[in-house]
C-alpha cells in the first residue's frame, strides 16, 4: 500500500510535470513574454495560488522545461555513445538524432525562434555545461576509432569532438540557412560525410 505521503509527493510531482507539459504548448504558441501565469494556472486547471506552490515564476518553468529538455537530448546522445554501432555511425547518429530532436521541438509553433532566444539567454551557464558533457561523450567516441584505427591520430579526441561541435553549430537553432526538415537531414548526411571522411584519411587500417 502506498503511503499517504508518498501518494501527497508523487500528486505533486504529477501536478508539476503537467504545469510545464502546459506552459510548453503556451509558450511555443503565444511566446514566452505574452504567457502569464494566469494562463499556465488556468490551462492546466489549478488556482494561481496553488501554481506558485510548485514554480515561483514563469521563468522557474521555462528553467525546469529547458532542464528537461537538455537531460532528453543528453540521454539520447549517450545512449548512441554507449551503443553497439561502429564509432563512425554512432558520431553520425549522435548529431543527426540530437540536432532532429532540438528542430522537432522547435517547431512545434510559430515562436519558436523566440523561445529559442530566451533560453540562450537564460540558460547560458547550463548550456554551456551541457555542450561540454556532449563533446565529452562525443570524445569517447572518437577515442574508440582511434583506437581501432579507424580515424587518424594526429588530433587528439577532445580536439576533434570539439571541431565536429562547431561544424554542427550552424544547424542548430535559429536554422538561419535551413527551412525544411529534410533540408537539415540531407545537409547532416552531406556534412558528415566529408567529416568522416577527414577523420579517416590516413588512419592506420586494423591488421587482417
Amino acid at each position: 500500500m502506498v503511503s499517504r505521503s508518498a501518494g501527497t509527493v508523487n500528486g505533486m510531482l504529477d501536478v508539476r510535470q503537467q504545469v510545464m507539459d502546459e506552459a510548453s504548448r503556451l509558450f511555443l504558441h503565444y511566446g514566452f513574454k505574452k504567457t502569464t501565469m494566469d494562463e499556465i494556472a488556468r490551462q492546466v486547471g489549478i488556482s494561481k495560488g496553488a501554481l506558485y506552490l510548485h514554480f515561483d515564476s514563469k521563468e522557474a518553468i521555462f528553467t525546469e522545461i529547458g532542464n528537461q529538455v537538455r537531460t532528453q537530448v543528453l540521454g539520447l546522445i549517450a545512449g548512441i555513445a554507449t551503443g553497439d554501432l561502429p564509432p563512425d555511425d554512432k558520431i553520425r547518429r549522435m548529431h543527426a538524432d540530437a540536432l532532429l530532436f532540438v528542430w522537432d521541438y522547435f517547431h512545434q509553433a510559430p515562436h519558436a525562434p523566440e523561445i529559442w532566444g530566451e533560453a540562450t539567454t537564460m540558460f547560458n551557464a547550463r548550456n554551456t555545461e551541457f555542450y561540454k558533457q556532449c563533446q565529452r561523450l562525443e570524445a569517447q567516441v572518437v577515442g574508440e576509432g582511434q583506437n581501432l584505427g579507424m580515424f587518424r591520430r594526429d588530433l587528439g579526441p577532445d580536439r576533434v569532438a570539439k571541431l565536429m561541435a562547431l561544424a554542427s553549430q550552424g544547424m542548430a537553432p535559429p536554422y538561419l540557412r535551413i527551412s525544411e526538415r529534410r533540408e537539415l537531414i540531407e545537409a547532416l548526411d552531406q556534412m558528415f560525410d566529408l567529416i568522416l571522411d577527414g577523420l579517416r584519411y590516413g588512419a592506420e587500417q586494423p591488421a587482417h
